[in-house]
């Protein structure tokens, strides 16, 4: 955290002349805290892929259920979810968290409060087959064989007052494998969402 407050500040200032430094030190603040908040999430899997993102097609028990467990069943394996936390923006391994096996699929889950409702941006980078569902509702699908950047696609949506309950799924072809993640508001800037705590 000190590092990320020290690079925002230091950012802060070199963009913005005419901030002193009592008000780059608590824009930094805010920011440094918006995007670690941001970056903690449950990961599970593997589950099987396949050819044409067979993976990405087949319906699993984590999106099945209104209500996520703490194990799942895949054939003779059971599989847990476990918590990861990533830089700011950062990018989250899943060949390091996950499996370094291909084709398979993981899930990434986090479930979050928002003070009230907003309208805001989400920052998505997948690498490589994604779909994302906020509060049930599926709003983003890539399917694509493709590298992970911060930010490659954006989508507009409105988080409502109160949890907010957020899935990925995440298909591995080949290669390396992960996804990235940042909410902004509409003007670019970081917002601050506090995380529940999870299975």
């Amino acid at each position: 955290m000190a590092q990320c407050t020290d690079f925002v500040k230091n950012f802060v200032r070199d963009k913005l002349n005419d901030v002193d430094a009592a008000e780059a030190d608590a824009v930094a603040e805010h920011v440094a805290n918006c995007v670690a908040s941001n970056n903690r999430w449950q990961l599970i899997g593997p589950f099987p892929g396949g050819q044409d993102f067979r993976g990405l097609d087949t319906v699993y028990e984590p999106e099945q259920a209104a209500t996520q467990q703490p194990e799942y069943r895949v054939g003779d394996r059971t599989l847990a979810w476990k918590q990861v936390d990533v830089r700011p923006g950062g990018y989250v391994d899943l060949r390091k968290e996950v499996s370094v096996s291909e084709p398979i699929v993981a899930y990434a889950s986090a479930t979050f409060e928002c003070p009230h409702e907003q309208e805001a941006v989400l920052r998505i980078g997948g690498d490589d087959g994604c779909r994302l569902w906020l509060n049930g509702e599926q709003i983003y699908q890539v399917r694509a064989v493709r590298g992970c950047r911060e930010g490659t696609d954006q989508v507009k949506v409105k988080l409502k007052e109160g949890a907010n309950h957020m899935l990925f799924k995440i298909e591995q072809v080949a290669g390396d494998w992960g996804f990235s993640f940042d909410v902004i508001d509409e003007q670019g800037w970081p917002i601050q969402l506090d995380r529940q705590a999870e299975m």
